[in-house]
Order: C-alpha cells, then sequence, then structure tokens
C-alpha cells in the first residue's frame, strides 16, 4: 500500500520545526501502527541526517528493564528509513527493509538517540529498482554508543511492484 500524499512536502511548509516534526511524528504513526506506542520520536529531519529518539517506555523494556533488542532494532530501522523517505517519496516508491545487522555495545537506558547519515552516493534507479546501504549509530544521553546498524532497503518504484499503489 503507498501513502497517496507526500507528507515531507507538507512539513516542509511548516516555520517552525518543532510542530513540523509533532506532525509527521502523528503522522507516521498511522502510517505505521507498529510505531505506536513505541516511544519513537522525531528530533531532527535534515536533508542529510534524521535523528530519531527511543523514550523509555514500557512498551521498550526487556526482562532487565533496559531497551529491548527489538526496540533498538526499531529505531534503527526507522532512522534509516525515515532519511531515505526523505530522498525518494512514498508516492512514487515503496521503500522494504531486506537487512538489518546490528551490534549491541552496551544495555540501553534512558532516551536513547539513532543517528543516520546519507551514504556517500546514492545508487541509481536501474529499471525502477534499487538498493540502499545504511548505517545508524545509537548513543544514550551520556552520548556512549548503545548499538549500531547496517540496513539494506530495495525501493522500487510502484509500477514495478505486483502490489500497486493505492
Amino acid at each position: 500500500m503507498g501513502l497517496k500524499i507526500d507528507l515531507f512536502k507538507i512539513t516542509k511548509k511548516v516555520k517552525n520545526k518543532k510542530l513540523a516534526n509533532l506532525f509527521l511524528d502523528n503522522a507516521l504513526k498511522l502510517v505505521i501502527p507498529f510505531n505506536m506506542g513505541m516511544g519513537m520520536k522525531i528530533k531532527s529531519v535534515k536533508p542529510d541526517e534524521t535523528q530519531i529518539q527511543s523514550l523509555p517506555v514500557y512498551r521498550r523494556k526487556n526482562h532487565v528493564g533496559t531497551a529491548h533488542a527489538i526496540s533498538q532494532a526499531l529505531l534503527i530501522e526507522y532512522t534509516a528509513g525515515l532519511l531515505i523517505a526523505t530522498k525518494y517519496s512514498f508516492e512514487n516508491y515503496r521503500l522494504i527493509l531486506t537487512n538489518l545487522a546490528i551490534t549491541y555495545h552496551k544495555p540501553g537506558k534512558g532516551i536513547l538517540t539513532g543517528t543516520c547519515h546519507v551514504p556517500d552516493t546514492w545508487p541509481d534507479l536501474k529499471e525502477g529498482e534499487m538498493f540502499i546501504d545504511m548505517t545508524t549509530k545509537v548513543h544514550n544521553e551520556k552520548n556512549e554508543l548503545v548499538s549500531e546498524g547496517k540496513t539494506t532497503w530495495q525501493l522500487k518504484s510502484w509500477k514495478n511492484t505486483k502490489t500497486k499503489k493505492n
């Protein structure tokens, strides 16, 4: 299912960045229902970098009270996916995560921040499809590296998919 409106075009028109991020946060929770209640909050969206915060909410906790490995995986995926979506519109492309590899360095406590930067070069779209490798680093409030993940994304033009955009 594709998104019929370009959320980034709307947010670019909002002068107040906090208000724009709040709008985008809430809109993306509707588009990606799994993220609802996971404590994800957009910190910044720039053309070359995105930052997402993971707040210490109940659904994020594991059995020892720190950030569950899956919640960190979600933070890594969400941060990278959002950066890709700023370059390639949901309206034109289907974004699918095809690979996720994570290294966990220490327990995630408190507010965690995922940061993803654009790759050195964006790949070329060949025959309506491409793969993009992204790296996201997760830091705690002391700026210590908690985890880092490498994601691979398939971008495909909606006209080249079996499931057509609504």
